[in-house]
Protein backbone atom coordinates (compact mmCIF):
# COMPACT_ATOMS: atom_id res chain seq x y z
CA UNK A 1 0.00 0.00 0.00
CA UNK A 2 1.19 3.31 -0.85
CA UNK A 3 1.74 5.61 2.52
CA UNK A 4 -0.28 8.71 1.78
CA UNK A 5 0.94 12.32 3.13
CA UNK A 6 -2.13 12.18 5.71
CA UNK A 7 0.17 9.22 7.42
CA UNK A 8 2.65 12.07 8.50
CA UNK A 9 0.41 13.95 10.56
CA UNK A 10 -0.44 10.53 12.61
CA UNK A 11 1.18 9.70 15.53
CA UNK A 12 3.76 6.96 14.92
CA UNK A 13 2.41 4.10 17.04
CA UNK A 14 -0.51 4.23 14.21
CA UNK A 15 2.11 3.40 11.67
CA UNK A 16 2.30 -0.37 12.15
CA UNK A 17 -1.60 -0.55 11.89
CA UNK A 18 -1.68 1.62 8.93
CA UNK A 19 0.96 -0.58 6.83
CA UNK A 20 -0.68 -4.08 8.10
CA UNK A 21 -4.29 -2.77 7.69
CA UNK A 22 -6.42 -4.50 4.61
CA UNK A 23 -7.97 -2.88 1.35
CA UNK A 24 -11.16 -3.20 1.54
CA UNK A 25 -14.20 -2.70 -1.06
CA UNK A 26 -17.88 -1.38 -1.01
CA UNK A 27 -21.19 -1.50 1.22
CA UNK A 28 -19.68 -2.11 4.19
CA UNK A 29 -21.39 -3.44 7.30
CA UNK A 30 -19.44 -2.99 10.67
CA UNK A 31 -19.81 -5.79 13.47
CA UNK A 32 -19.28 -3.87 16.81
CA UNK A 33 -19.11 -6.48 19.73
CA UNK A 34 -17.51 -4.27 22.66
CA UNK A 35 -18.38 -0.71 24.35
CA UNK A 36 -16.73 2.70 22.73
CA UNK A 37 -14.23 3.62 25.23
CA UNK A 38 -14.28 7.80 26.17
CA UNK A 39 -11.72 9.45 24.36
CA UNK A 40 -10.19 12.64 23.16
CA UNK A 41 -9.46 14.13 19.60
CA UNK A 42 -6.26 13.95 17.88
CA UNK A 43 -5.61 15.97 14.95
CA UNK A 44 -4.26 14.67 12.02
CA UNK A 45 -5.63 11.20 11.96
CA UNK A 46 -9.08 11.34 10.08
CA UNK A 47 -7.73 12.99 7.11
CA UNK A 48 -9.35 11.13 4.00
CA UNK A 49 -8.36 10.75 0.40
CA UNK A 50 -10.01 8.44 -2.30
CA UNK A 51 -9.20 4.94 -4.17
CA UNK A 52 -10.88 4.28 -7.37
CA UNK A 53 -14.52 4.67 -6.19
CA UNK A 54 -14.08 4.61 -2.18
CA UNK A 55 -13.30 7.27 -0.31
CA UNK A 56 -10.87 5.55 2.68
CA UNK A 57 -8.96 6.78 5.41
CA UNK A 58 -5.30 6.95 5.88
CA UNK A 59 -5.11 2.97 6.58
CA UNK A 60 -6.91 2.50 3.32
CA UNK A 61 -9.93 1.50 4.99
CA UNK A 62 -13.19 2.97 3.48
CA UNK A 63 -15.47 4.71 4.66
CA UNK A 64 -19.26 6.69 3.95
CA UNK A 65 -19.87 10.36 4.76
CA UNK A 66 -23.61 9.83 5.34
CA UNK A 67 -24.76 13.76 6.09
CA UNK A 68 -26.90 16.73 6.65
CA UNK A 69 -26.94 20.09 5.04
CA UNK A 70 -27.88 22.99 7.62
CA UNK A 71 -27.72 26.40 6.18
CA UNK A 72 -28.13 29.89 7.23
CA UNK A 73 -24.57 30.92 6.49
CA UNK A 74 -25.48 31.64 3.17
CA UNK A 75 -28.92 33.56 3.46
CA UNK A 76 -27.73 36.67 5.24
CA UNK A 77 -28.48 35.03 8.97
CA UNK A 78 -25.06 34.58 9.42
CA UNK A 79 -25.58 31.58 11.47
CA UNK A 80 -27.40 28.23 11.32
CA UNK A 81 -31.38 29.04 10.28
CA UNK A 82 -33.19 28.24 13.12
CA UNK A 83 -31.46 29.18 16.04
CA UNK A 84 -33.92 31.73 16.66
CA UNK A 85 -35.85 28.61 18.36
CA UNK A 86 -33.32 25.75 19.26
CA UNK A 87 -30.07 26.01 20.85
CA UNK A 88 -27.55 25.53 18.48
CA UNK A 89 -25.76 23.14 20.46
CA UNK A 90 -28.43 21.42 20.79
CA UNK A 91 -28.82 21.07 17.23
CA UNK A 92 -26.04 19.52 16.39
CA UNK A 93 -26.25 16.86 19.32
CA UNK A 94 -29.38 16.01 18.16
CA UNK A 95 -28.05 15.81 14.21
CA UNK A 96 -25.28 13.60 15.44
CA UNK A 97 -27.75 11.55 17.82
CA UNK A 98 -29.53 10.73 14.38
CA UNK A 99 -26.50 9.14 12.90
CA UNK A 100 -25.27 11.89 10.80
CA UNK A 101 -21.62 11.97 10.53
CA UNK A 102 -21.23 14.93 8.04
CA UNK A 103 -22.79 18.40 7.87
CA UNK A 104 -22.62 20.42 5.01
CA UNK A 105 -22.72 24.08 5.81
CA UNK A 106 -23.42 26.52 3.09
CA UNK A 107 -21.88 29.96 2.98
CA UNK A 108 -21.12 32.48 0.88
CA UNK A 109 -18.02 34.70 -0.15
CA UNK A 110 -19.82 37.52 0.69
CA UNK A 111 -19.28 36.61 4.48
CA UNK A 112 -15.94 34.91 4.28
CA UNK A 113 -13.95 37.85 2.47
CA UNK A 114 -15.95 40.08 5.33
CA UNK A 115 -14.03 37.81 7.96
CA UNK A 116 -11.28 38.01 6.30
CA UNK A 117 -11.21 42.09 5.93
CA UNK A 118 -12.01 42.18 10.04
CA UNK A 119 -15.62 42.88 9.91
CA UNK A 120 -18.23 40.93 11.28
CA UNK A 121 -21.69 40.92 10.11
CA UNK A 122 -24.09 40.25 13.11
CA UNK A 123 -25.84 36.44 13.90
CA UNK A 124 -29.32 36.64 14.04
CA UNK A 125 -30.11 33.98 16.81
CA UNK A 126 -32.06 33.99 19.81
CA UNK A 127 -29.94 35.10 22.74
CA UNK A 128 -32.27 33.60 25.49
CA UNK A 129 -31.80 29.88 24.19
CA UNK A 130 -28.32 30.79 23.14
CA UNK A 131 -26.93 32.48 25.84
CA UNK A 132 -23.38 30.99 25.63
CA UNK A 133 -22.94 32.51 22.11
CA UNK A 134 -23.24 36.61 23.72
CA UNK A 135 -20.50 38.09 23.41
CA UNK A 136 -19.23 36.33 20.20
CA UNK A 137 -18.84 37.77 16.65
CA UNK A 138 -19.91 35.95 13.69
CA UNK A 139 -16.72 33.86 13.02
CA UNK A 140 -16.59 33.11 16.63
CA UNK A 141 -19.95 31.61 16.64
CA UNK A 142 -18.59 28.97 13.65
CA UNK A 143 -15.52 28.41 15.64
CA UNK A 144 -18.03 27.20 18.50
CA UNK A 145 -20.30 25.47 15.59
CA UNK A 146 -16.79 23.65 14.38
CA UNK A 147 -15.48 23.07 17.79
CA UNK A 148 -19.13 21.21 18.76
CA UNK A 149 -18.93 19.61 15.89
CA UNK A 150 -15.80 17.91 17.23
CA UNK A 151 -17.14 17.38 20.54
CA UNK A 152 -20.00 15.38 19.29
CA UNK A 153 -18.32 12.92 16.00
CA UNK A 154 -19.63 15.04 13.45
CA UNK A 155 -17.16 15.95 10.67
CA UNK A 156 -17.61 19.49 8.50
CA UNK A 157 -17.60 19.95 4.22
CA UNK A 158 -18.31 23.50 3.88
CA UNK A 159 -20.24 24.48 0.43
CA UNK A 160 -19.61 27.44 -0.84
CA UNK A 161 -23.09 28.06 -1.97
CA UNK A 162 -22.93 31.30 -3.28
CA UNK A 163 -21.17 34.35 -3.78
CA UNK A 164 -23.33 36.65 -2.02
CA UNK A 165 -25.07 36.50 1.17
CA UNK A 166 -28.96 36.20 0.35
CA UNK A 167 -31.95 33.28 0.48
CA UNK A 168 -31.81 33.45 -3.56
CA UNK A 169 -27.97 33.83 -3.90
CA UNK A 170 -27.71 30.11 -5.33
CA UNK A 171 -30.20 30.84 -8.40
CA UNK A 172 -27.10 32.80 -10.20
CA UNK A 173 -25.84 30.35 -12.45
CA UNK A 174 -21.69 31.06 -11.69
CA UNK A 175 -19.21 31.12 -9.14
CA UNK A 176 -18.49 35.14 -10.08
CA UNK A 177 -21.06 38.25 -10.59
CA UNK A 178 -21.12 41.92 -10.91
CA UNK A 179 -19.80 42.11 -7.81
CA UNK A 180 -17.30 39.03 -6.83
CA UNK A 181 -14.98 37.93 -9.56
CA UNK A 182 -13.40 34.34 -10.37
CA UNK A 183 -10.48 35.97 -8.09
CA UNK A 184 -12.73 36.54 -4.57
CA UNK A 185 -14.83 33.10 -4.67
CA UNK A 186 -10.85 31.63 -5.06
CA UNK A 187 -9.75 34.03 -2.32
CA UNK A 188 -12.98 33.20 -0.30
CA UNK A 189 -12.23 29.19 -0.57
CA UNK A 190 -8.20 29.78 0.75
CA UNK A 191 -9.00 32.04 3.29
CA UNK A 192 -11.63 29.45 5.04
CA UNK A 193 -9.11 26.26 4.42
CA UNK A 194 -6.30 29.05 6.08
CA UNK A 195 -8.90 29.27 8.96
CA UNK A 196 -8.99 26.18 9.59
CA UNK A 197 -5.94 23.98 8.56
CA UNK A 198 -5.20 21.36 10.47
CA UNK A 199 -8.22 21.08 12.31
CA UNK A 200 -9.64 17.51 10.53
CA UNK A 201 -12.83 18.07 12.06
CA UNK A 202 -13.16 19.98 8.98
CA UNK A 203 -12.30 17.41 5.76
CA UNK A 204 -14.05 18.39 2.73
CA UNK A 205 -14.73 21.39 0.80
CA UNK A 206 -17.91 21.90 -1.94
CA UNK A 207 -16.35 24.35 -4.31
CA UNK A 208 -19.61 25.69 -5.87
CA UNK A 209 -23.24 25.05 -5.50
CA UNK A 210 -24.98 24.17 -8.34
CA UNK A 211 -23.22 25.63 -11.68
CA UNK A 212 -25.77 25.33 -14.15
CA UNK A 213 -27.49 28.14 -17.13
CA UNK A 214 -24.73 28.93 -19.43
CA UNK A 215 -21.99 27.01 -17.98
CA UNK A 216 -19.98 24.76 -19.55
CA UNK A 217 -18.14 21.26 -19.11
CA UNK A 218 -15.12 21.29 -21.75
CA UNK A 219 -11.45 21.37 -22.35
CA UNK A 220 -11.37 24.82 -22.95
CA UNK A 221 -10.23 28.12 -21.57
CA UNK A 222 -13.88 29.79 -21.53
CA UNK A 223 -14.26 32.04 -18.35
CA UNK A 224 -17.92 29.74 -17.80
CA UNK A 225 -15.87 26.42 -17.78
CA UNK A 226 -16.82 25.09 -14.71
CA UNK A 227 -13.97 22.29 -15.19
CA UNK A 228 -11.47 25.18 -15.41
CA UNK A 229 -12.71 27.06 -12.60
CA UNK A 230 -12.76 24.30 -10.37
CA UNK A 231 -9.28 23.00 -11.23
CA UNK A 232 -8.23 26.40 -10.47
CA UNK A 233 -10.10 26.39 -7.33
CA UNK A 234 -8.87 23.02 -6.19
CA UNK A 235 -5.23 23.36 -6.76
CA UNK A 236 -5.46 26.46 -4.81
CA UNK A 237 -6.52 24.81 -1.99
CA UNK A 238 -4.53 21.77 -2.23
CA UNK A 239 -1.78 23.97 -2.02
CA UNK A 240 -2.91 25.02 1.84
CA UNK A 241 -3.99 21.94 2.67
CA UNK A 242 -3.19 19.00 0.58
CA UNK A 243 -5.79 16.64 2.37
CA UNK A 244 -9.21 18.08 2.21
CA UNK A 245 -11.61 16.84 -0.43
CA UNK A 246 -12.46 18.34 -2.63
CA UNK A 247 -15.85 18.00 -3.91
CA UNK A 248 -16.95 19.35 -7.30
CA UNK A 249 -20.37 19.44 -8.84
CA UNK A 250 -21.83 18.67 -11.83
CA UNK A 251 -23.32 21.67 -14.11
CA UNK A 252 -27.10 21.23 -15.31
CA UNK A 253 -26.42 20.89 -19.82
CA UNK A 254 -23.93 18.67 -21.18
CA UNK A 255 -23.81 16.83 -24.44
CA UNK A 256 -27.24 18.43 -25.52
CA UNK A 257 -28.83 16.81 -22.26
CA UNK A 258 -30.11 18.22 -19.49
CA UNK A 259 -30.25 17.59 -15.55
CA UNK A 260 -31.15 19.44 -12.29
CA UNK A 261 -28.69 21.96 -11.17
CA UNK A 262 -25.44 20.41 -10.31
CA UNK A 263 -26.70 16.90 -11.18
CA UNK A 264 -24.92 16.78 -14.84
CA UNK A 265 -21.57 15.05 -14.98
CA UNK A 266 -21.72 13.47 -18.14
CA UNK A 267 -18.56 15.71 -18.94
CA UNK A 268 -16.36 13.58 -16.82
CA UNK A 269 -16.01 10.73 -19.18
CA UNK A 270 -13.74 13.18 -21.51
CA UNK A 271 -13.33 15.91 -19.17
CA UNK A 272 -11.87 14.71 -15.48
CA UNK A 273 -11.21 17.44 -13.66
CA UNK A 274 -6.66 16.92 -13.07
CA UNK A 275 -4.76 18.83 -10.29
CA UNK A 276 -1.64 17.81 -12.06
CA UNK A 277 -0.41 14.76 -9.58
CA UNK A 278 -1.86 11.33 -8.39
CA UNK A 279 -1.67 12.47 -4.98
CA UNK A 280 -3.88 16.01 -5.82
CA UNK A 281 -6.28 13.60 -8.29
CA UNK A 282 -7.21 11.22 -4.97
CA UNK A 283 -8.60 14.04 -3.09
CA UNK A 284 -11.40 14.40 -5.68
CA UNK A 285 -14.85 13.53 -4.93
CA UNK A 286 -17.47 14.27 -7.53
CA UNK A 287 -21.24 15.27 -6.64
CA UNK A 288 -24.76 15.72 -8.34
CA UNK A 289 -27.41 16.82 -6.87
CA UNK A 290 -30.68 15.29 -6.84
CA UNK A 291 -34.31 15.83 -6.80
CA UNK A 292 -37.79 14.21 -7.59
CA UNK A 293 -40.88 15.26 -9.20
CA UNK A 294 -42.17 17.97 -6.59
CA UNK A 295 -39.08 20.29 -7.17
CA UNK A 296 -39.25 20.19 -11.04
CA UNK A 297 -41.49 18.10 -12.92
CA UNK A 298 -38.31 16.60 -15.24
CA UNK A 299 -38.78 14.08 -18.28
CA UNK A 300 -37.99 11.33 -16.73
CA UNK A 301 -40.48 11.18 -13.82
CA UNK A 302 -43.05 10.62 -16.92
CA UNK A 303 -45.65 12.28 -14.83
CA UNK A 304 -45.75 9.95 -12.00
CA UNK A 305 -45.13 6.84 -14.12
CA UNK A 306 -41.42 5.88 -13.18
CA UNK A 307 -39.25 3.17 -11.47
CA UNK A 308 -36.02 2.48 -9.82
CA UNK A 309 -35.55 0.97 -13.37
CA UNK A 310 -36.47 3.82 -15.56
CA UNK A 311 -35.16 6.38 -13.63
CA UNK A 312 -31.39 4.82 -13.79
CA UNK A 313 -31.71 3.69 -17.54
CA UNK A 314 -33.24 7.32 -18.61
CA UNK A 315 -30.78 9.21 -15.74
CA UNK A 316 -28.86 8.44 -13.23
CA UNK A 317 -26.54 5.92 -15.02
CA UNK A 318 -25.54 8.56 -17.90
CA UNK A 319 -25.72 11.66 -15.67
CA UNK A 320 -23.39 10.16 -12.70
CA UNK A 321 -23.59 6.61 -11.44
CA UNK A 322 -21.27 5.74 -14.18
CA UNK A 323 -18.04 7.15 -12.60
CA UNK A 324 -18.80 5.38 -9.69
CA UNK A 325 -19.58 2.06 -11.53
CA UNK A 326 -16.28 2.36 -13.66
CA UNK A 327 -14.30 3.47 -10.08
CA UNK A 328 -13.11 7.03 -11.77
CA UNK A 329 -14.03 8.39 -8.35
CA UNK A 330 -16.02 8.50 -5.67
CA UNK A 331 -19.86 9.88 -5.73
CA UNK A 332 -21.42 11.82 -2.88
CA UNK A 333 -25.12 13.17 -3.64
CA UNK A 334 -24.25 16.71 -2.16
CA UNK A 335 -28.16 17.43 -2.26
CA UNK A 336 -31.25 14.95 -2.04
CA UNK A 337 -34.53 15.38 -0.41
CA UNK A 338 -38.33 16.45 -0.40
CA UNK A 339 -41.56 16.19 0.57
CA UNK A 340 -43.32 13.13 2.04
CA UNK A 341 -46.80 13.82 -0.52
CA UNK A 342 -47.65 10.37 -0.31
CA UNK A 343 -47.49 10.14 -4.09
CA UNK A 344 -44.71 10.18 -6.79
CA UNK A 345 -42.50 12.53 -4.81
CA UNK A 346 -42.15 9.55 -2.55
CA UNK A 347 -41.64 7.30 -4.48
CA UNK A 348 -38.62 9.52 -6.07
CA UNK A 349 -37.40 9.66 -2.49
CA UNK A 350 -37.72 5.77 -1.50
CA UNK A 351 -35.66 5.15 -5.13
CA UNK A 352 -32.76 7.24 -4.65
CA UNK A 353 -32.52 5.89 -1.29
CA UNK A 354 -32.57 2.49 -2.46
CA UNK A 355 -30.05 4.04 -5.36
CA UNK A 356 -27.49 5.62 -2.18
CA UNK A 357 -27.24 1.57 -0.12
CA UNK A 358 -27.19 -0.01 -3.44
CA UNK A 359 -23.96 1.74 -4.46
CA UNK A 360 -23.01 2.02 -0.89
CA UNK A 361 -22.99 6.18 -2.13
CA UNK A 362 -22.15 9.03 0.24
CA UNK A 363 -24.57 11.63 0.72
CA UNK A 364 -25.74 14.98 2.60
CA UNK A 365 -29.27 14.40 2.86
CA UNK A 366 -31.30 18.27 2.17
CA UNK A 367 -32.37 19.56 4.79
CA UNK A 368 -32.11 19.92 8.82
CA UNK A 369 -33.98 23.40 7.78
CA UNK A 370 -37.72 23.44 8.56
CA UNK A 371 -37.39 26.47 6.15
CA UNK A 372 -36.30 25.00 2.90
CA UNK A 373 -39.51 26.13 0.55
CA UNK A 374 -39.48 23.27 -2.09
CA UNK A 375 -38.24 20.67 0.38
CA UNK A 376 -39.55 20.79 3.87
CA UNK A 377 -36.55 19.61 6.12
CA UNK A 378 -36.10 16.53 8.89
CA UNK A 379 -37.39 19.10 11.66
CA UNK A 380 -40.45 21.03 12.44
CA UNK A 381 -40.47 24.70 12.19
CA UNK A 382 -39.66 24.43 15.96
CA UNK A 383 -36.08 22.80 14.71
CA UNK A 384 -36.54 20.30 17.59
CA UNK A 385 -39.39 17.91 16.82
CA UNK A 386 -38.17 15.66 14.17
CA UNK A 387 -40.35 14.24 11.50
CA UNK A 388 -40.51 10.56 11.78
CA UNK A 389 -42.16 9.26 8.87
CA UNK A 390 -38.89 11.26 6.68
CA UNK A 391 -36.24 10.42 9.52
CA UNK A 392 -37.56 6.75 8.68
CA UNK A 393 -36.85 6.91 5.07
CA UNK A 394 -33.32 8.69 5.34
CA UNK A 395 -31.90 6.56 8.38
CA UNK A 396 -31.66 3.50 6.44
CA UNK A 397 -28.81 5.43 4.25
CA UNK A 398 -26.88 6.20 7.41
CA UNK A 399 -23.59 4.13 7.93
CA UNK A 400 -23.84 2.42 10.40
CA UNK A 401 -23.08 -1.57 12.06
CA UNK A 402 -24.84 -4.30 11.18
CA UNK A 403 -26.82 -4.27 14.90
CA UNK A 404 -27.75 -0.54 13.76
CA UNK A 405 -25.06 1.67 15.95
CA UNK A 406 -24.55 4.84 13.79
CA UNK A 407 -20.65 5.22 12.39
CA UNK A 408 -18.59 8.46 12.74
CA UNK A 409 -15.55 9.42 10.74
CA UNK A 410 -13.66 10.44 13.80
CA UNK A 411 -11.11 7.47 15.10
CA UNK A 412 -11.18 8.58 18.51
CA UNK A 413 -14.72 10.25 19.39
CA UNK A 414 -18.01 8.39 19.00
CA UNK A 415 -20.91 9.48 17.21
CA UNK A 416 -23.67 11.15 19.43
CA UNK A 417 -24.99 9.19 22.15
CA UNK A 418 -25.67 6.39 19.34
CA UNK A 419 -22.31 5.60 17.58
CA UNK A 420 -19.17 4.36 17.15
CA UNK A 421 -15.95 5.40 15.89
CA UNK A 422 -14.61 5.31 12.31
CA UNK A 423 -12.74 1.39 13.87
CA UNK A 424 -15.71 0.82 16.41
CA UNK A 425 -13.68 1.72 19.35
CA UNK A 426 -10.93 -1.19 19.10
CA UNK A 427 -9.48 -2.54 15.42
CA UNK A 428 -9.52 -5.56 16.80
CA UNK A 429 -13.55 -5.23 17.69
CA UNK A 430 -14.13 -4.46 14.14
CA UNK A 431 -14.63 -6.83 11.27
CA UNK A 432 -15.86 -5.93 7.55
CA UNK A 433 -17.62 -7.62 4.99
CA UNK A 434 -18.17 -7.18 1.86
CA UNK A 435 -20.51 -8.28 -1.10
CA UNK A 436 -19.31 -11.15 -3.93
CA UNK A 437 -17.57 -9.59 -6.43
CA UNK A 438 -20.25 -8.15 -9.44
CA UNK A 439 -20.66 -11.21 -11.69
CA UNK A 440 -23.40 -11.80 -14.48
CA UNK A 441 -22.83 -15.65 -14.47
CA UNK A 442 -25.75 -17.09 -12.31
CA UNK A 443 -24.92 -19.64 -9.35
CA UNK A 444 -26.98 -22.61 -8.31
CA UNK A 445 -27.49 -20.69 -4.80
CA UNK A 446 -28.37 -17.35 -6.82
CA UNK A 447 -31.04 -19.16 -8.50
CA UNK A 448 -32.53 -20.94 -5.24
CA UNK A 449 -32.56 -18.25 -3.26
CA UNK A 450 -34.28 -16.28 -5.99
CA UNK A 451 -36.44 -19.16 -6.79
CA UNK A 452 -37.39 -19.08 -2.19
CA UNK A 453 -38.08 -15.40 -2.19
CA UNK A 454 -40.72 -15.99 -5.18
CA UNK A 455 -42.50 -18.91 -3.59
CA UNK A 456 -42.40 -16.21 0.01
CA UNK A 457 -43.70 -13.69 -2.54
CA UNK A 458 -46.67 -16.20 -3.38
CA UNK A 459 -47.41 -17.76 0.12
CA UNK A 460 -47.00 -14.32 2.39
CA UNK A 461 -48.82 -11.56 -0.08
CA UNK A 462 -51.35 -13.71 -2.38
CA UNK A 463 -51.93 -16.44 0.51
CA UNK A 464 -50.84 -19.75 -2.07
CA UNK A 465 -48.64 -21.60 -3.19
CA UNK A 466 -46.72 -20.42 -5.87
CA UNK A 467 -47.91 -22.41 -9.59
CA UNK A 468 -45.45 -23.43 -11.66
CA UNK A 469 -46.34 -21.08 -14.86
CA UNK A 470 -46.79 -17.47 -12.35
CA UNK A 471 -43.11 -18.62 -10.97
CA UNK A 472 -41.63 -19.52 -14.07
CA UNK A 473 -42.75 -16.23 -15.55
CA UNK A 474 -41.51 -14.32 -12.76
CA UNK A 475 -38.08 -16.03 -12.61
CA UNK A 476 -37.87 -15.20 -16.61
CA UNK A 477 -38.50 -11.63 -15.28
CA UNK A 478 -35.44 -11.77 -13.05
CA UNK A 479 -33.08 -13.50 -15.90
CA UNK A 480 -34.26 -10.82 -18.19
CA UNK A 481 -33.29 -8.52 -15.85
CA UNK A 482 -36.90 -6.36 -16.66
CA UNK A 483 -37.21 -6.59 -12.73
CA UNK A 484 -35.10 -6.42 -10.06
CA UNK A 485 -35.61 -7.70 -6.55
CA UNK A 486 -37.40 -4.31 -5.49
CA UNK A 487 -39.67 -4.02 -8.00
CA UNK A 488 -40.51 -7.75 -7.88
CA UNK A 489 -41.36 -7.44 -4.36
CA UNK A 490 -43.49 -4.49 -5.23
CA UNK A 491 -45.67 -6.09 -8.19
CA UNK A 492 -46.94 -9.02 -5.18
CA UNK A 493 -47.69 -5.79 -2.10
CA UNK A 494 -49.29 -3.83 -4.66
CA UNK A 495 -51.56 -6.36 -5.73
CA UNK A 496 -55.49 -6.75 -5.20
CA UNK A 497 -55.14 -10.20 -2.88
CA UNK A 498 -52.58 -8.69 -0.67
CA UNK A 499 -54.63 -4.93 -0.32
CA UNK A 500 -57.28 -7.00 1.25
CA UNK A 501 -55.38 -9.81 2.88
CA UNK A 502 -53.51 -7.21 5.06
CA UNK A 503 -56.73 -4.79 5.44
CA UNK A 504 -57.61 -7.38 7.87
CA UNK A 505 -54.35 -7.62 9.43
CA UNK A 506 -53.00 -6.38 12.83
CA UNK A 507 -49.96 -4.07 13.01
CA UNK A 508 -48.01 -6.77 14.62
CA UNK A 509 -49.05 -9.49 11.99
CA UNK A 510 -47.72 -6.85 8.97
CA UNK A 511 -44.69 -6.38 10.87
CA UNK A 512 -44.03 -10.31 11.55
CA UNK A 513 -45.19 -10.82 7.51
CA UNK A 514 -42.46 -8.23 6.36
CA UNK A 515 -40.01 -9.94 7.88
CA UNK A 516 -40.64 -13.69 6.93
CA UNK A 517 -41.14 -12.21 2.90
CA UNK A 518 -38.47 -9.65 2.62
CA UNK A 519 -36.03 -10.50 5.08
CA UNK A 520 -36.82 -14.44 4.95
CA UNK A 521 -36.59 -14.73 8.90
CA UNK A 522 -38.23 -14.27 12.21
CA UNK A 523 -38.26 -10.84 13.76
CA UNK A 524 -36.17 -9.68 16.61
CA UNK A 525 -37.58 -8.46 19.56
CA UNK A 526 -35.98 -5.17 19.19
CA UNK A 527 -37.14 -4.35 15.21
CA UNK A 528 -40.18 -5.60 15.78
CA UNK A 529 -40.71 -3.10 18.68
CA UNK A 530 -39.59 -0.37 16.61
CA UNK A 531 -41.87 -0.91 13.74
CA UNK A 532 -45.33 -1.99 15.82
CA UNK A 533 -44.33 1.14 17.61
CA UNK A 534 -43.96 2.93 14.29
CA UNK A 535 -47.64 2.07 13.28
CA UNK A 536 -49.60 2.37 16.52
CA UNK A 537 -48.36 5.84 17.32
CA UNK A 538 -49.50 6.50 13.18
CA UNK A 539 -45.57 8.14 12.93
CA UNK A 540 -45.74 5.91 9.62
CA UNK A 541 -47.75 4.53 7.27
CA UNK A 542 -47.67 0.65 6.28
CA UNK A 543 -46.42 1.52 2.92
CA UNK A 544 -43.72 3.32 4.38
CA UNK A 545 -42.70 -0.17 6.89
CA UNK A 546 -42.61 -2.17 3.77
CA UNK A 547 -40.07 0.67 1.99
CA UNK A 548 -37.87 0.76 5.16
CA UNK A 549 -37.47 -3.17 4.76
CA UNK A 550 -36.60 -2.80 1.31
CA UNK A 551 -34.46 0.11 2.33
CA UNK A 552 -31.79 -1.77 4.44
CA UNK A 553 -28.91 -2.79 4.69
CA UNK A 554 -29.83 -6.40 5.04
CA UNK A 555 -32.06 -6.25 2.18
CA UNK A 556 -29.60 -4.59 -0.02
CA UNK A 557 -27.21 -6.79 0.80
CA UNK A 558 -28.74 -9.87 -0.27
CA UNK A 559 -29.91 -7.78 -3.43
CA UNK A 560 -25.79 -6.83 -4.02
CA UNK A 561 -25.09 -10.50 -3.77
CA UNK A 562 -27.50 -12.56 -6.15
CA UNK A 563 -27.18 -11.39 -9.66
CA UNK A 564 -30.98 -12.08 -10.50
CA UNK A 565 -32.09 -9.38 -7.54
CA UNK A 566 -29.33 -6.45 -7.90
CA UNK A 567 -30.54 -3.49 -10.37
Amino acid sequence: MKLRKAVSLILTAALTALLSAPLINAQILINDNTAVMAATAVDGDDWLHTSGGRIVDAQGREVRLTGINWFGYNTGTNIFDGCWSINMASGLKSIADHGFNLIRIPISSELILAWRSGQYPQANYNSYTNPELNGMNSLQILDYAVAKCREYGIKIMFDLHSVDSNGGGHMYEYWYNGTYSEDDWITSLTWLTSHYNGNDTVIAIDLKNEPHGGTVWDGSNAQNNWRRAATRAGNAILDINPNLLIVIEGIETCNGQTAFWGGNLQGVRNYPVNFGSADRNDQIVYSPHDYGPSVYNQPWFHGGSFSYNTLYNEYWHNMFLYIREENIAPLLIGEWGGFMDGGPNEQWMNCEAQMINRYGLSHTFWCFNANSGDTGGLVGYDFQTWDEAKYALVRPTLWQTSSGRFIGLDHQIQLGANGVTVTGGSSSAVSYTTPQQTSNQVTAEEQQYAMDFIERLYVNMLGRSSDPQGKAYWYARLVNNTVDGMTLADGFYFSNEFTAMSANMSNEQFVRRMYITILGRDPDDVGLSYWIGKLDSGAMTREQVYRGFLGSQEWIGRCNANVLLRP
